[in-house]
C-alpha cells in the first residue's frame, strides 16, 4: 500500500478515536518540528498559547510548544490530526478538571527539569517519542506530578500505527494501544 494512503487512513482512524473523547481535549504542539505548526496555531480562533513566557518566549516563538484547546467540531481539529499524525508534532491530552490557564500553568512546570546530577535540562514531554518512552518507566510519584489534573495522554504509536492512551492509577502508569 502507498505510504501516503496508509498515513491518511491512520490519521482518519486516529481522528475518529480522538473525536470520541469527552470534552476537555487539548494538544501540545511543537513548532520546532515543522513550520506548519506555527502557521496553524496562529490561524486558529481556538484558545491557544505558547508554553514559553517573557522575553525568552518572544525569542523562541518560532520553535515553542503551544497548548491548544481543541473542539471536535472545529475544522482545526480535523486539519491538525490529518497533518500531524505520524510526524511527532505533539501530544493530545484529556483534562476536564482545570481550565486552559491552569492547565498551561501546570504544563509549564515541566519544561525544565533536573537530572540525577542536579543539572537543569529541557524536558520535551510534548514530543510523543519522549513521552511514550518516559511515562512507562517513571515512578508513581513522577507520574503523579506530571499527570496532575490530566486524565490521559493520547499519543501516536512509534510509526503512527496506533493510538496510545496513557493513564495513571494508584499502582502506576497504564498504556493501552488502539491499532489504527
Amino acid at each position: 500500500m502507498d505510504d501516503d494512503l496508509l498515513r491518511a487512513q491512520r490519521a482518519d482512524a486516529a481522528r475518529s478515536l480522538l473525536a470520541k473523547e469527552p470534552h476537555g481535549l487539548f494538544a501540545v504542539l511543537d513548532a520546532a518540528r515543522d513550520p506548519r505548526v506555527l502557521t496553524m496555531v496562529g490561524d486558529t480562533h481556538l484558545p491557544m498559547a505558547s508554553l514559553y513566557d517573557g522575553v525568552l518566549g518572544d525569542q523562541l516563538a518560532d520553535v515553542a510548544p503551544y497548548l491548544v484547546q481543541l473542539s471536535h467540531h472545529d475544522d482545526f481539529f480535523d486539519l491538525l490530526v490529518s497533518e500531524a499524525w505520524g510526524d511527532s508534532w505533539g501530544v493530545f491530552l484529556r483534562c476536564d478538571r482545570v481550565d486552559f490557564r491552569d492547565l498551561r500553568r501546570h504544563l509549564r512546570r515541566f519544561l525544565r527539569v533536573r537530572d540525577e546530577a542536579g543539572a537543569r535540562m529541557l524536558f520535551r514531554f510534548y514530543d510523543p517519542r519522549v513521552l511514550r518512552a518516559f511515562l512507562p518507566v517513571c515512578t508513581v510519584d513522577e507520574a503523579t506530578q506530571l499527570f496532575g489534573p490530566i486524565d490521559a495522554f493520547l499519543v501516536e504509536g512509534w510509526e503512527g500505527e496506533s493510538l496510545l492512551r496513557i493513564t495513571q492509577d494508584a499502582t502506576g502508569v497504564r498504556v493501552a494501544s488502539e491499532p489504527l
